[in-house]
């Protein structure tokens, strides 16, 4: 809809809010054996530009929650 009516001011602003695609790997554990590794899975992650700026905001609030409990 953007491309239709909006402006390349806006369509660059809401392109810049898309979620970017991250392919990552994880181990598979057999139920059976919690030691015995089943493989690797796949999975796509998407990181969004917004929870970047809220992750570096909790984890300051993770360390206060540390120091506090010292």
């Amino acid at each position: 809809m953007e491309k239709k009516l909006g402006n390349e001011d806006r369509i660059k602003e809401l392109e810049g809010k898309l979620p970017k695609e991250v392919k990552k790997r994880r181990k598979l554990i057999v139920e059976q054996m919690e030691d015995e590794q089943a493989g690797w899975e796949e999975y796509t992650d998407y990181l969004f530009p917004d929870d970047a700026e809220t992750q570096k905001k909790l984890k300051i609030l993770d360390f206060a929650l540390r120091w506090k409990m010292q």
